[in-house]
């Protein structure tokens, strides 16, 4: 089959490991080591997009380029006008796109923006298309103009939805009627780099964002840095927080034993996890993210908030602790336990997540059952 991934968060270069888009190339290099022609469809990026080889890409233009589209706000009227681009600059080369040749079914991730552009290529041609939910398309669509209203029609045009976690299953469907299946996301986790990074006692990988609460474990850490003045905290990522994040750690004193770093790629991640002794994922707001499920086949412990799916997947699997969500004096008590000398840290045990490979063959299975087509040019 010719597969169109259409997605608004795709690596900028196959190296970088700045979000979820990772998980997007995982799926590609998964459907395409299937046997399958796979297209990225998808906005451009400061510097442009560099592709692996093997796939085609369809870059789509729009203003003022951002690495993550997730951190766009509606009540910004700059990030406004530049979604609102998007969608109209989209339109003539998604065309452009379908003229030169039809799809055989098109994976929408995540429902917004992405999902838009997937119904607009089915209301023009009649390709099939597959919506997988991922969090802040959920989230953030009552925060934006029209968006429970986009994210319905979306839902109720695909041919199947999905979402990985079954509480974010649950709101979508709360806010839409629309009924949303079960599929967790997990990106493969390469082996780590020969030459390690230095050692350190708790690590954070994720957006710089309010969501993920990087400045909550900053907060936690203070009083985890006054029972433990050894302990040390590095934190990697991007985001709009990074230069406030460095502030509170020079305002609470702690910059010899905090460090708050850069994105690392997937190898990179690999590496800090191999060098860590905990890895903490203190969110507001979360379902299953991707770095639980790196942290799992590192066999990295976790503290981790009880939001979403990630609270109880931590408990069932005896992955680590887990802590109320926004309470900084718990999560440092909960850091303070795991760093004990006198604690035993396990391993996490390997509850039964599904492989990239696992996961493009679960999408693209109700594509082949709407459009039987396996093979073969369909240039109009």
């Amino acid at each position: 089959m010719h597969l169109w991934l259409i997605t608004s968060s795709y690596p900028r270069v196959p190296e970088e490991s700045l979000n979820a888009g990772v998980l997007a190339r995982d799926l590609a290099l998964s459907l395409r080591e299937s046997g399958h022609r796979v297209t990225v469809v998808t906005p451009n990026k400061p510097g442009g997009i560099v592709i692996d080889s093997g796939l085609e890409v369809v870059r789509l233009p729009w203003l003022r380029p951002t690495t993550a589209m997730a951190d766009l706000s509606a009540k910004e009227p700059m990030d406004v006008i530049r979604v609102l681009s998007l969608f109209v600059l989209a339109r003539p080369a998604l065309r452009r796109a379908l003229a030169w040749e039809r799809p055989d079914g098109v994976l929408a991730l995540w429902a917004l923006p992405s999902g838009i552009l997937a119904r607009w290529v089915k209301r023009w041609s009649g390709v099939p298309y597959v919506v997988w939910l991922l969090g802040s398309d959920v989230w953030k669509a009552p925060s934006w103009p029209y968006g429970t209203s986009l994210l319905h029609k979306v839902l109720a045009d695909a041919n199947a939805a999905y979402a990985d976690g079954a509480e974010l299953a649950a709101q979508a469907t709360r806010l839409t009627g629309e009924p949303i299946e079960f599929l967790p996301s997990i990106r493969r986790l390469p082996p780590p780099p020969a030459s390690l990074p230095d050692t350190v006692d708790v690590l954070f990988v994720g957006r710089y964002h309010p969501n993920k609460a990087p400045d909550l474990l900053i907060e936690a850490f203070a009083g985890v840095h006054r029972i433990r003045p050894d302990a040390t905290l590095r934190l990697h990522g991007e985001g709009t927080l990074r230069s406030k994040l460095k502030q509170q750690v020079e305002r609470l004193g702690l910059e010899d034993v905090v460090a708050v770093d850069g994105p690392l790629s997937a190898v990179g991640v690999a590496g800090a996890m191999a060098s860590a002794r905990v890895l903490a994922i203190p969110s507001r707001i979360e379902s299953i993210p991707l770095i639980l499920g790196d942290a799992i086949q590192a066999g990295l412990p976790v503290v981790a908030s009880a939001v979403g799916d990630m609270g109880n997947l931590v408990c069932r699997y005896k992955l680590g602790l887990t802590v109320p969500p926004n309470d900084a004096e718990a999560l440092a008590a909960a850091l303070l336990v795991m760093l004990d000398p006198s604690q035993r840290l396990e391993a996490p045990s390997s509850p039964p997540l599904m492989t990239p490979e696992g996961i493009a063959e679960t999408l693209v299975a109700r594509l082949i059952h709407v459009n039987p087509v396996t093979s073969g040019d369909t240039r109009s």
